[in-house]
């Protein structure tokens, strides 16, 4: 479709010399875009706003525009919570493993279940459930929001759930109890992020999130635990390896 209005042109311009490698880093100013084309200052920051959309670039408040070149890490998904001798989170280590420097903070709460939870859980939707909630960042950055759900027996036969704080254990929280998870269910998504998770994440304009869930589940086929975990795309590289 041919590009017609004056902001298209200018963001295909400005589009073609972030793929060249002519803009590395800031955007010029608007003032300088505007004397360049001959464009009108809202000209400019509409094309400046498509880009925003495409996640090409970033704006902060009081700075130019950047080209966005966030770092992607990897997630092995093959190898990650898989028993494991460490008492470090699995992904933890496996950011440690990359050069990254992880963190986390971890809060607990009693929710009720969504539908999405209590299905995943086999409990009623509306019952009772803990939630550990976790804020993953890698060099001092926001990375993933992970809530593991867990059903409301859990707590009360093993009061260490609702200790807040990073509670990893060699095998995982689970197995230090003697219940180990035997199996897992994964499933992958992708959305938009809420305001709260832009603001949580600090989710460029136009970049999806990633939305991984993982049901875990005891050798005798009971559900353990529910985990969510949000991400932006733009930051992560899901790897799986499977047997042929």
């Amino acid at each position: 479709m041919p590009i017609s209005t004056k902001h298209e042109q200018l963001a295909a311009a400005l589009r073609k010399r972030i793929s060249d490698g002519v803009y590395q880093d800031e955007l010029p100013s608007d003032a300088a875009l505007m004397s360049e084309f001959g464009y009108s200052r809202a000209t400019v920051r509409q094309a400046f706003t498509a880009l925003e959309n495409e996640g090409l670039i970033v704006a902060r408040s009081g700075m130019r525009r950047r080209v966005s070149r966030p770092q992607r890490w990897n997630w092995p998904m093959t190898t990650w919570e898989k028993a494991h001798n460490s008492s470090e989170d699995a992904w933890a280590a496996s950011i440690r493993e990359q050069g990254g420097e992880p963190s986390a903070s971890v809060s607990v709460r009693i929710d009720v279940a969504e539908p999405d939870v209590a299905a995943a859980l086999q409990i009623e939707p509306g019952a009772n459930v803990l939630v550990r909630a976790r804020v993953r960042s890698v060099n001092g950055e926001p990375h993933q929001l992970a809530d593991s759900y867990f059903p409301h027996w859990l707590m009360e036969q093993h009061p260490i759930f609702s200790q807040p704080g990073d509670l990893s254990a060699p095998g995982g929280l689970l197995a230090s109890v003697g219940l180990p998870q035997a199996r897992y269910l994964d499933e992958i998504n992708a959305r938009m992020p809420t305001p709260d998770e832009t603001q949580l994440l600090g989710v460029a304009r136009g970049v999806p999130l990633i939305v991984h869930t993982r049901t875990g589940y005891h050798a005798d086929g009971r559900p353990l635990r529910h985990m969510i975990t949000r991400m932006a795309a733009d930051r992560v590289h899901v790897q799986y390896e499977l047997d042929a």
